[in-house]
């Protein structure tokens, strides 16, 4: 982001060479959504005991518009239905109680997450959807 915001030579420096005479931009902030960023710049009234400067950014954010645009995540699961809900429950719980007896917190979780994609892949199936997404109707089957 530095790049993007065009500032003054003596500026954009972000780090000193001991001898006190070389001086580079060498610290940035990166982004790959331009339109947050109102500016960057680096502030030199700081003392941090270091040969480097701070870079501030000043972000406009839309804290409504993040909020939905992370609700809308493209990684969630399709919708699934529960062909018998109560043979599906029963496997749960006997497979469950075989978990008493691991001691290793490892050996549990691994079991666990075993249990649970068995159960899973036998009990669950995709809702079938019949019509195109822009009508919105689904059909349960």
């Amino acid at each position: 982001m530095n790049s993007f915001f065009k500032k003054r030579k003596h500026r954009k420096w972000t780090w000193m060479s001991p001898d006190g005479v070389t001086k580079y931009e060498i610290d940035f902030i990166m982004s790959t959504r331009k339109q947050i960023f109102n500016d960057v710049s680096v502030i030199n009234a700081v003392k941090t005991g270091s040969d480097h400067r701070m870079v501030r950014g000043t972000l406009n954010l839309n804290i409504k518009l993040e909020r939905s645009r992370l609700m809308k995540s493209t990684l969630r699961l399709a919708p699934t239905h529960i062909q018998n809900p109560d043979s599906s429950q029963l496997e749960l719980h006997n497979r469950f109680e075989c978990l008493e007896n691991c001691v290793d917190v490892d050996a549990l979780n691994d079991r666990f997450v075993e249990t649970v994609h068995t159960v899973g892949s036998k009990c669950l199936r995709p809702v079938v959807q019949t019509e195109p997404k822009n009508s919105r109707t689904l059909l349960l089957s």
